[in-house]
């Protein structure tokens, strides 16, 4: 089987390239392999391989050019258990093409990418800058509010509404998400695709994601049976009542796979996709401005 994927460190059995990676998938690893191994690579996580692409043509070129090729990932263990392979972020084949296609013809239509949407990031840009402002200019760590502030965005297009700071779902909703991308990460993710069972009855963090995962789809239900009760017909004002006029749109279709369960799985996948990323962008972007105040 290893023949079919670029060469890369040889695996060890039981725990394929962990033991060299020292149970982290870290930037700097990762760049000392492909120096090594080149710029396309192979790791395996205990049995399960992931190539690697490492540098800007690399990335650059399996993102444009050969997007499908590389869009498929391996589901972990606890992934499977908690998302079933719904959804996005966590599906492959037909399932992930449909819902990809669905999350993207959407967004377009709601004006993400054009001067539509300027209004909406401008007013959260504004939060931040007030919250800010109130410091007065004392030392703080800018990770939360900025992680609210995103949170927001992605709150407004799906669910149609903004939170306050001080909402308790709100906070306990991007604590979660926390939880799920650190866990992805760490130490107790790897000992779980070793052994689940082992995982299971002697680290706390799996339990605790659990119940983060537990949380999150009590409150998008919550949230989609209000969406259900208020909406109307042909007036979608957010992703999850575009959502439920596809679902309604396709039913008798054996080729469909827009159901409740898929869309509360791509909500939390456009959630866990969209903050950590963007602001772990925005706050590299903050200390840069810091380090360079030439160019603020």
């Amino acid at each position: 089987m290893r023949r079919q994927f670029p060469p890369g460190p040889t695996p060890y059995p039981f725990f394929g390239n962990l033991l060299q990676m020292n149970f982290k998938i870290h930037h700097e690893h990762l760049r000392k392999m492909a120096k090594i191994h080149g710029n396309i690579f192979t790791l395996w996580f205990s049995n399960t391989p992931a190539v690697v692409l490492q540098g800007f043509q690399a990335v650059k070129e399996g993102l444009t050019a050969r997007a499908e090729d590389v869009a498929g990932r391996p589901l972990s263990r606890i992934f499977q258990i908690l998302t079933h392979g719904n959804g996005v972020m966590f599906s492959n084949g037909h399932l992930w093409k449909q819902q990809r296609r669905f999350g993207i013809a959407t967004m377009r239509k709601m004006g993400v990418g054009k001067k539509d949407q300027d209004y909406l990031l401008q007013e959260e840009a504004a939060h931040l800058v007030e919250y800010l402002q109130r410091t007065n200019g004392k030392p703080l760590d800018p990770t939360m509010p900025v992680v609210h502030t995103v949170s927001n965005v992605i709150c407004s297009m799906i669910f149609g509404r903004r939170f306050s700071r001080d909402d308790e779902d709100f906070q306990r909703l991007i604590e979660s998400f926390d939880t799920i991308a650190a866990f992805l990460n760490s130490f107790s993710f790897f000992i779980y695709e070793l052994s689940p069972w082992l995982a299971d009855h002697f680290l706390p963090s799996v339990k605790r994601i659990k119940s983060c995962v537990d949380f999150v789809n009590a409150l998008f239900a919550k949230e989609l049976e209000s969406h259900k009760e208020k909406r109307k017909l042909d007036e979608n004002r957010d992703f999850i009542d575009y959502y439920l006029d596809e679902i309604d749109k396709t039913k008798g279709d054996a080729d469909a796979t827009y159901d409740e369960v898929n869309l509360s799985q791509t909500v939390c996948d456009l959630f866990i996709a969209g903050t950590e990323t963007t602001a772990t962008t925005l706050l590299w972007a903050l200390l840069y401005m810091v380090i360079y105040p030439d160019i603020q």
